[in-house]
């Protein structure tokens, strides 16, 4: 039984410190000149957070799978303008990550910003605390951000590559 608890106790350290950096060839952000006719350019992007580092949401918008969206990464897709549904499921059967539901609209063919916002009672107040009265403190959610809020942010955010490049509704 302890040699059971041992191997597990190992290869979650490793898959949570594997996860939770980014990889030595890293590309950090950097904002895309291309543009494409009648389409608006979507950075969506996941802040660095220790709870769910080893796993991530994939992302889809409709029924179209966007990205794999790690910990402190951001992605770039051209999205057509309109409404889109989005909802996730998790990277991993490990993960106790659910689904992230959420609904954008693009109006224009200007640059979105997309982040999701998470918040775990853990991070900022005790266990017991949290037993108490955590249930309704925690949650991860979808915000658009406005274009000066997300550049401050997004300088030290790494490049994943998105499942798709265009996103049509």
């Amino acid at each position: 039984m302890k040699l059971k608890i041992d191997i597990f106790s190992i290869l979650f350290l490793f898959l949570t410190g594997c996860a939770s950096s980014p990889p030595q060839d890293a590309k950090y952000f950097q904002e895309i000149s291309e543009s494409k006719g009648g389409y608006a350019k979507l950075y969506i992007y996941r802040p660095n957070f220790r709870n769910g580092s080893a796993v991530w949401p994939e992302v889809f918008f409709n029924s179209t799978k966007i990205v794999g969206l790690k910990n402190h990464s951001y992605t770039q897709v051209f999205i057509q303008p309109g409404k889109y549904k989005i909802r996730t499921e998790k990277s991993s059967f490990i993960s106790g990550l659910g689904n992230i539901p959420g609904e954008i609209e693009i109006k224009s063919t200007e640059d979105h910003f997309l982040f999701l916002e998470q918040y775990y009672c853990q991070t900022e107040y005790s266990n017991a605390y949290c037993l108490v009265n955590g249930r309704d403190m925690d949650y991860q959610r979808w915000v658009m951000k406005s274009k000066p809020d997300a550049l401050r942010a997004l300088g030290s955010y790494y490049y994943v590559t998105p499942y798709v490049e265009v996103v049509n509704n």
